[in-house]
């Protein structure tokens, strides 16, 4: 039974600090984005959901599972601007 989950499930780790974008499960048509974010991953709880943290120091309410997120590429500079209160993602 193990080896069947493992065969078609994939363990999917994020180290903490790393960004990553969260599946909004609100997107009702195909125009709205599947993913929203990118948050800043601050740990992994004992039952492996991850809590994350926006921009502005502020904890998102819920965690979410690994199967909920997208690593962001280390190559993109996440800055945020107090003043907006928006990310801005530049490459």
């Amino acid at each position: 039974m193990i080896t069947k989950f493992n065969k078609t499930h994939r363990i999917l780790e994020f180290p903490p600090g790393a960004f990553v974008m969260a599946k909004d499960e609100s997107a009702k048509g195909s125009f709205d984005p599947p993913y929203e974010g990118p948050f800043k991953i601050i740990r992994r709880t004992t039952r492996g959901s991850y809590v994350l943290r926006v921009a502005m120091n502020r904890i998102l309410a819920r965690n979410y599972a690994p199967e909920q997120m997208k690593l962001v590429t280390q190559s993109v500079d996440v800055q945020s601007h107090e003043n907006d209160h928006f990310l801005f993602i530049s490459e």
